[in-house]
Formats: structure tokens, C-alpha cells, sequence
């Protein structure tokens, strides 16, 4: 019993010894004893480790003593946290009042991981960041760890600044706080890689590789700048040809098609078609090779223009202000105050954004703008910029144009040849221009260099040699290289006809040569229509010499007697009067009919107008009256028709009397060769002259 008795006390003892020190411990660490603390928290290591441990690690945390190391603080907290799970609940109850409990043991772990990341948040090292998270995986301050990794991996990226550096912190972030913005930044910087050099090869390899950068749809329109940059036809060639995925192929397409067509025929849109079998529009180029078969003709309803065939049916509705011809395939038209133009699809291939325009003729087209002009292309490229306050046309490869005040000449590319210098400018003819300087004209080179200054009041071409000078209100003949051939002593000379041309000295007429020698003395009456009446047609000329008309060969010597007070234009037969019926006569002088005539013009083809009680009559060489209908007026069409005006209004007529058409029109005018147009008020109707056929709009058949 007495054994027993010992053992127990010695245990006793020895507990109690264990719990002084950890005891002693926790009252030196109170008071801030940290040198007994911690020799006697190291006493109580072995039997009481939890506690000790703890106490450590209280001492370690502490920086306001010698033994501050948060790695011993870490160590001997973990093993404080280990081997706090398995104390006995008495000893738990026991070093509460050390204030030892699961709390502030954790408490403490967290103030260790606090002050072990502020250590390294001063590194910011990335590599200090993951390694703090491993070791310190239960911390508070794991999701603060993580955000400056990603921080500070977006910094690298940044400093970086490549598609790379983006992509592996976008790869190493998949949530990343700054996600958004490095997608945003890989893929300019992708863009940017790619395509830093601006070519062609580094746009297609980008859009090649890159199908999902949002930057694919600007770099398919820097692509498409870059192939089609000169705007020519090989280059929107090479577009549809090599990058027929682009999404601007339509619009290459469409300027392919008009720039192939600048020298514009059926054949033309033949080989088109042969040439490019994947164009999108196939259905508009079948029909636009059909319509360039056919005659299309303007015609007006009500007050809008459209088009219609040669048998009158509506192609193109009437919905314009204007329209001209077609010319090369486009056609003129207005809408709302603004001209554009159209194709014969009715498809709109330049808008309508023009203050005017002309029709377009070798591929270009003169336009306006707010009062300027410049030439465009059939895609609308400009040619020349639409800048100028005149521009003139192409003549021997130059075109002058003004911009401010002064006028300069350019070629047909828009390259600057003879710089602005000229109040005035004219177009080149057999190389020479006429020019203005200083209010007085002179002719320059293809160079610019005035071969005939600019001191004259006017120059005016003789011939390809010889120009026409006004100096103090007369006129003179000064050749190209500056030399004066005659000195101003003319009051007028005309131009070359049939190498004579008419002078005026002493206010009588004379002829010179086509060299500028006097062939014929002035000598003839000067009448008021002179340059019409009095230049020479084959070898002969009119005149009048003392009040009476003849005729005189080149030569100068007389034809016809001067014996008639009045004469019609010089013909096979000439209208005659001496005084009061007119009648006709041959180049002969021999009478052909009897003077019954109240007036009468000239016989062209085989037919002449005379007027006759008032009314006038066309008739042939017997005198027989072959429009026996009273005209107000007869205008020869040609040698078979006649337009006749009865009431004020006009209608077609042949040689021989017939109506062809009926005299319902304000206006007849002939277009060209095939053509005329017949108006009458808010309607334009045509007569094919080929055909003699009237072409009246069918709008019953559109």
C-alpha cells in the first residue's frame, strides 16, 4: 500500500512539475518574458507539445522580441494544431485558462499566414505567391494570393505585349480578374502580328489562321484595299480570283464588270461572260447581252422618263426626271434633283449624288459637284478629283483644268504636265493650245513654251501651221514658230474652205490661199452673213460685187455674172431672184424653171422649198409640187422627207406628199442618223428613219 502510495505521489509530483512549466511559461509570455518563455515552453516539449507548441509559436509570431521567425512560428504551429485533436478534454479545460484553445490556435495559425503574406507581398514574385498557397492552403489570405498572381502574370503579359504572352496567362487564368481585357489585348496583338508589314500575304495568313478574331472582318477590308489599291481591272481580277471568300468579293464583282466593260460591245459582254463563268449576276449579264441587242429609247410619261424598245414596250418603268441615251452601256438619269447612272437592268452603278454629268465616252465621264467637276470611272474612282471649277475634255492627250484661278493641263491619268498659269485655257489641236496671260493670247507647246507669245487679243487656227492674230481690232497670219506671216491689216479673215479663205480690207471681200498669200484681191461687197454665204464649196463661192450677186471660181474668175439681187446657197442649182419672183438656175447660169416664186432655197437631193401664195411647197427639178399642202414651214430630213409645220405643229412627210407622220408635235428633232424625236407636251415618241416606222410607248404592255 505504502508503494502505491509513492508511485502515486512521484506522478503527482511530476504532473504538477509539467503543468508549473507550461504555466510559467504562459505567465512569462504574458508579461512578455520572452526568455523564460520560451526556455520553459522548450522544457514542456516532450509531455505537453500541443501547449508548448503553441507557446512557440506566440513567441515566434511576435516581432517585438529576439526570436521573431514566422517559419518557427509556422513550424510549431502545426504541430500545435496536429496534437491539439487528440488532448483529453481535461487538458483542454485545463489550458483555457492559458487561453489554449482551438480558436485561438487557429486564430494564431491565421496571424501567422497574415504576416507570411505580407512578407511576400513585398517580393511579388509570382513563384512566392504559389508557394505561400501550397504551404499555406487553409489561409484567408489563399484568395488574395491568387488574385496577385493573376495581377502580376497579367503585368508580365502586358510587359510582354504579344499574342503569346496573352494566350498562356489566358490559359493559366481561365477566370481571371483581368480576362476580358487580355482576350481583348491577344487578339489586337494577334491582329497586329500578323499583319504588322501590311501585305497581302500577311492579311490572307491571318484570316487564314485566325477565323475567330474579331478583327477578321477588318482585316477582309484591309485585304480588299490592299489587292484592288490601283482600282484597276487586274486587280479586281486577282480579288475574285484569289479571295473569293471575302466578304467584299460582290462589290470587286461589280467594278470587275464595269471596268472590263470601259470599251464597251455586245462582244465585249460575250467574252465577259465566257471569261468569268462564277460572276454572282449571271442572271443580269444574260440580260444585259440580250438588251444590248435592242434599241432602247427614253420615253417620258406624265413627268417621268423610262425606257422603251424599238416596238415601244416599257423595259424600264418610268421613274426618273431625266434620262439620256445610253452610251457605253450606262444611261444618264435623275432623281430628286441629283443625276446618277443606270445600266439596262435598271440597276443603279453610280448614285445619284451628281450636280450634272455628261454620258460617258471611252470609259470616263465628266461630273459635278457643288458647283466643281472632275472625271470618274464607270465604279466611280476618280479620275481627275472632283476639285476643279473647269475642266476641260481630252484633245491629243491633255486635259486643262482650274482650280483656283489659274488653269493647268493634265494627261488623261491625272498627271500634272503644264503647271496653273493661264487665265484661259483652250484644247490642244495638232499639238498647239491657245492660252490667255495677262488678258492678251498666245499658243504654247505640249511642253508648255509659248511659241507665239501672249500678246495678241485673240489667235484662232488657219491651219495646222498658221494661226490668225488680232492685234488693235485687225487681223494678221503668224505661223507656229512665232513668225509673223502678214502684218494686221485685215478687218476679218475666215477659216480654210476648199484652201480659201474669206478676208475683209476696206470693207470688201477677198480670199487668200491655204499658205496665206492673197489669191483673190478683195474686191467683193461685204454683206452682213459673209462667212457663210461667201466661202467656197468645191471650186466655186458666192459673191456680190455692186449690189448684185454671182458666182466666181477659185481662181477668181467669174462662174455666174454678178446679175442677180438675190441668190440661195451655192448647189447644183441656185435659188435666183432678180428683183421680184425667184426661180433656179445651174452652175451654167442656164435658167431651169420660170421665175414664179415668192421665195425659194436652193435644190438639195433632187428637191427645194419655195413658198408660194404664202405657203410653202417642196418640188423636184420639172417644178412639180410634191408636198401639195399648205406648210407654214418645210424643213428638208433628207433627200425623202421633209418636216412640214401646219397649225404650229409638226409632223413627217415624203418627197412625194404622203403623211408619214401625223403634224401632232410641238417639236421634231433629229438625234443622229436613225433617229428623231417627236415631242408634244409630257410625251416624246420617236420615227426610225431606217424603217420609216413610228415608235409610240405601249404601256399596255409593260
Amino acid at each position: 500500500m505504502r508503494f502505491f502510495q509513492l508511485s502515486f505521489l512521484v506522478t503527482l509530483l511530476h504532473f504538477n512539475s509539467n503543468a508549473s512549466v507550461i504555466e510559467n511559461g504562459f505567465k512569462a509570455l504574458e508579461i512578455h518574458d520572452y526568455f523564460k518563455a520560451k526556455s520553459c515552453f522548450y522544457k514542456a516539449l516532450k509531455k505537453e507539445q500541443a501547449a508548448a507548441s503553441f507557446g512557440l509559436a506566440t513567441i515566434y509570431v511576435r516581432n517585438n522580441n529576439p526570436f521573431y521567425n514566422l517559419d518557427s512560428a509556422f513550424k510549431y504551429c502545426e504541430i500545435s494544431v496536429q496534437k491539439f485533436e487528440f488532448l483529453p478534454s481535461k487538458k483542454l479545460l485545463q489550458f483555457e485558462r492559458f487561453h489554449f484553445t482551438k480558436t485561438t490556435l487557429l486564430n494564431l495559425r491565421q496571424e501567422i499566414s497574415s504576416k507570411q503574406f505580407q512578407v511576400i507581398y513585398k517580393s511579388a514574385l509570382t513563384a512566392d505567391f504559389y508557394a505561400f498557397i501550397t504551404k499555406y492552403s487553409w489561409s484567408t489570405e489563399i484568395p488574395n494570393a491568387y488574385h496577385l498572381i493573376d495581377s502580376l502574370d497579367f503585368q508580365v503579359a502586358l510587359k510582354t505585349n504579344t499574342a503569346l504572352a496573352f494566350k498562356t496567362y489566358l490559359g493559366a487564368h481561365e477566370n481571371g480578374v483581368y480576362q476580358n481585357q487580355a482576350i481583348q489585348l491577344f487578339n489586337a496583338r494577334e491582329f497586329e502580328e500578323y499583319t504588322q508589314e501590311a501585305t497581302v500575304e500577311g492579311y490572307a495568313s491571318f484570316l487564314k489562321n485566325c477565323q475567330n478574331n474579331p478583327y477578321f472582318t477588318q482585316a477582309e477590308d484591309q485585304l480588299f484595299s490592299l489587292v484592288t489599291k490601283n482600282q484597276s481591272l487586274s486587280a479586281y481580277d486577282s480579288l475574285v480570283r484569289f479571295f473569293p471568300d471575302n466578304r467584299n468579293v460582290t462589290v470587286a464583282w461589280r467594278k470587275l464588270y464595269q471596268l472590263f466593260m470601259v470599251t464597251y460591245s455586245s462582244s465585249r459582254l460575250q467574252e465577259f461572260k465566257e471569261l468569268y463563268p462564277s460572276y454572282p449576276y449571271f442572271d443580269e449579264l444574260e440580260t444585259a447581252i440580250n438588251r444590248s441587242k435592242i434599241n432602247l429609247l427614253p420615253f417620258q410619261q406624265s413627268n417621268s422618263f423610262g425606257f422603251m424598245d424599238m416596238n415601244g414596250i416599257v423595259i424600264i418603268p418610268a421613274s426618273y426626271e431625266s434620262l439620256n441615251f445610253f452610251k457605253e452601256d450606262l444611261a444618264l438619269a435623275s432623281k430628286d434633283g441629283k443625276y446618277g447612272y443606270i445600266d439596262r437592268n435598271n440597276k443603279i452603278v453610280l448614285p445619284f449624288i451628281f450636280s450634272s454629268g455628261s454620258d460617258f465616252e471611252k470609259g470616263r465621264a465628266l461630273v459635278e459637284k457643288n458647283g466643281l467637276f472632275g472625271y470618274i470611272d464607270r465604279t466611280g474612282k476618280e479620275l481627275f478629283p472632283i476639285v476643279y471649277k473647269d475642266l476641260g475634255s481630252e484633245s491629243n492627250g491633255l486635259i486643262y483644268a482650274k482650280r483656283d484661278s489659274l488653269y493647268a493641263y493634265y494627261t488623261k491619268g491625272h498627271n500634272l504636265v503644264i503647271p496653273d498659269q493661264f487665265e484661259e485655257a483652250f484644247d490642244f489641236v495638232k499639238g498647239f493650245a491657245k492660252v490667255q496671260i495677262a488678258g492678251k493670247q498666245g499658243l504654247i507647246n505640249e511642253i508648255g513654251q509659248l511659241v507665239i507669245p501672249a500678246i495678241y487679243e485673240s489667235l484662232n487656227p488657219f491651219n495646222d501651221s498658221i494661226f490668225v492674230y488680232e492685234s488693235t481690232n485687225l487681223f494678221g497670219l503668224i505661223s507656229t514658230n512665232g513668225k509673223q506671216l502678214t502684218e494686221a491689216i485685215y478687218q476679218g479673215i475666215g477659216s480654210l474652205s476648199n484652201d480659201r479663205a474669206i478676208i475683209v480690207q476696206n470693207n470688201l471681200i477677198g480670199y487668200l490661199d491655204s499658205i496665206g498669200n492673197v489669191s483673190i484681191t478683195p474686191k467683193f461687197d461685204l454683206i452682213s452673213n459673209f462667212k457663210n454665204k461667201c466661202k467656197f464649196s468645191g471650186e466655186y463661192a458666192i459673191t456680190r460685187l455692186k449690189g448684185k450677186f454671182g458666182v466666181i471660181h477659185k481662181s477668181g474668175k467669174v462662174k455666174i455674172p454678178f446679175n442677180y439681187s438675190e441668190m440661195g446657197e451655192l448647189s447644183n442649182f441656185i435659188a435666183i431672184s432678180k428683183g421680184k419672183n425667184w426661180t433656179f438656175i445651174d452652175i451654167n447660169n442656164r435658167e431651169i424653171l420660170k421665175p414664179v416664186y415668192t421665195k425659194a432655197d436652193s435644190f438639195i437631193n433632187g428637191f427645194a422649198k419655195v413658198e408660194k401664195a404664202a405657203v410653202q411647197l417642196s418640188i423636184n427639178l420639172k417644178g412639180e409640187e410634191n408636198i401639195p399642202f399648205s406648210f407654214t414651214e418645210l424643213i428638208p430630213l433628207n433627200k425623202n422627207l421633209f418636216i412640214g409645220t401646219v397649225n404650229g405643229k409638226k409632223g413627217i412627210y415624203s418627197s412625194n406628199g404622203k403623211e408619214i407622220v401625223s403634224a401632232n408635235y410641238d417639236q421634231i428633232r433629229q438625234i443622229d442618223a436613225e433617229f428623231c424625236a417627236l415631242i408634244n407636251n409630257q410625251t416624246v415618241n420617236y420615227f426610225y428613219l431606217t424603217e420609216m416606222k413610228l415608235i409610240e410607248v405601249n404601256t399596255n404592255r409593260e
